[in-house]
């Protein structure tokens, strides 16, 4: 420790560059990490992220005259298909994973955008929102087309000037369309982009939709939350549910795939658009090579 003193007295300059960099490239590794954790880990309001199975992207191929390959996400009537009611799952969600931009105002007062997400009521069961005031949306208002939102007390303070529960039941203008306030919540990072929204509004269980010309293709994807140690029973059921709806679609010569879902949250991360089972291997790879850029710059500070 004495020769360690005595060399960075007599070389000020160099020690401090090199204690400077050494700290500086230590610091820059662990802001990688935490980037990466953030993504990965339970973190409010996604903190069932290790239990949750994702599953949305659909392969319809033999689609037409031509036998085209659609590439989508799924209906409302297939999502629902393959995850409602399923016996092994604690809660399951149909949900839009595309946040759009509302115009948002009360009368008399000037508008203003916010992002809005469409949901159903299972959502709000394996995603935890911080309820300020108010509860969410439930079946029976989504099923009898009730326009109830949910919103952050952000969008409440600036439309409602109050965040409280003097504005659960006031009428709030969503692109001109009275919409009842039913809760409000915490505002949500844009980090649990799963989560992530200003504004939440029912999606609709009863109308018909369709992507590329099909209905079975769409908009929507699902979340479902096994009962402990069921993951793989849950998968089986989806795949016997997937079976059945082939079954059904040969007669149009069509076979849909989900792209090896449903898989958990690192698979779900790995690719936002698969067309397989997402290679979770090649993102680890990455990771370690950047890893070990970084170690390179202390290493050489050290020696």
């Amino acid at each position: 420790m004495k020769q360690i003193w005595y060399e960075l007295k007599s070389q000020p300059v160099i020690s401090a560059v090199t204690v400077i960099g050494t700290a500086l490239a230590m610091f820059l590794i662990m802001v990688v990490v935490m980037l990466h954790q953030v993504t990965v880990i339970d973190l409010a309001p996604e903190t069932k992220r290790s239990r949750t199975l994702y599953m949305g992207r659909g392969i319809l191929e033999g689609f037409g005259s031509n036998k085209n390959v659609i590439q989508s996400n799924l209906s409302t009537a297939i999502a629902a298909e393959l995850t409602e009611s399923l016996e092994e799952a604690e809660a399951t969600s149909i949900y839009c994973p595309y946040v759009s931009r509302a115009l948002a105002n009360t009368e008399g007062n000037p508008t203003f955008a916010a992002d809005a997400k469409r949901v159903d009521d299972g959502f709000f069961r394996i995603i935890d929102l911080e309820f300020i005031a108010g509860k969410p949306f439930d079946r029976a208002d989504i099923m009898s087309d009730l326009r109830k939102v949910v919103i952050t007390e952000s969008v409440a303070r600036q439309a409602f000037a109050s965040d409280g529960a003097d504005v659960i039941g006031r009428t709030l203008l969503i692109d001109d369309v009275p919409q009842e306030v039913a809760g409000v919540v915490a505002d949500v990072s844009p980090v649990t982009d799963v989560a992530y929204a200003q504004i939440w509004m029912p999606v609709s269980l009863t109308a018909p939709t369709a992507s590329w010309g099909n209905p079975n293709m769409g908009d929507m994807r699902t979340l479902i939350v096994p009962r402990p140690g069921r993951d793989e029973a849950v998968k089986a059921e989806v795949n016997r549910r997937l079976a059945v709806i082939n079954t059904r679609l040969a007669a149009d010569s069509c076979t849909l795939s989900l792209a090896g879902a449903p898989y958990d949250h690192e698979h779900h991360k790995a690719d936002e658009y698969p067309v397989t089972l997402p290679d979770v291997n090649k993102g680890r790879r990455m990771r370690w090579m950047l890893f070990g850029i970084l170690l390179l710059i202390p290493a050489i500070n050290l020696s």
